[in-house]
């Protein structure tokens, strides 16, 4: 049998020519990619031709870059996260340490966000969530504690009838709202 006999009916000693096996291997890879996997990418070594994904991560918006914010940021920058600060004022000097090009007025940080992370003092969640507009259909994660000042010092102003992440759910309708990252102070989220 020669080179332009199908590849089913070839036999041990005579093996398929080398663009044969290239091309069913790139058959092959055609059908094993998933469907409208973008992030795949093609890998072509001596022994074939394989795929794998391509790490992805979702855009991230930061509102808030007091210690848990700036921690939490400045860690997922590290491992290659796309992360943007959402500040009432990007150009205040005690943002020095934070890359410029990566505040913005929080309004503007959610815009490309997948992932809107509240970083703000409990006092200031509401106006701060307010002033996003529509979080419908991205993902929320709620970092705040529901802390403020009482006659006996700090206390829990919210948490006997509802919880901080259900008013933030409220402020917030349409968003995928988790409440996490509270528990665990800024030291332990830089790490």
């Amino acid at each position: 049998s020669g080179d332009d006999a199908p590849y089913s009916r070839r036999t041990r000693r005579d093996p398929p020519s080398h663009c044969a096996v290239q091309e069913l291997r790139l058959r092959r890879i055609a059908h094993t990619t998933p469907q409208g996997v973008s992030n795949a990418e093609v890998l072509i070594a001596a022994d074939g031709i394989h795929w794998r994904l391509k790490e992805a991560f979702m855009p991230v918006a930061i509102i808030g870059a007091g210690a848990v914010g700036a921690a939490l940021g400045q860690a997922w920058l590290k491992h290659g996260q796309d992360v943007i600060w959402g500040l009432r004022n990007p150009a205040d000097p005690k943002y020095a340490a934070l890359a410029k090009e990566r505040l913005k007025a929080p309004a503007e940080a959610v815009k490309e966000a997948e992932i809107v992370v509240i970083a703000t003092p409990w006092s200031a969640t509401q106006a701060a969530v307010k002033s996003l507009g529509s979080l419908a259909g991205k993902i929320v994660i709620d970092c705040t504690n529901p802390l403020g000042m009482g006659p006996d010092g700090l206390q829990l102003v919210l948490g006997f009838d509802s919880s901080a992440g259900e008013q933030v759910a409220s402020w917030a309708p349409g968003a995928f709202v988790f409440k996490t990252l509270n528990t665990t102070g800024a030291g332990n989220m830089a790490k």
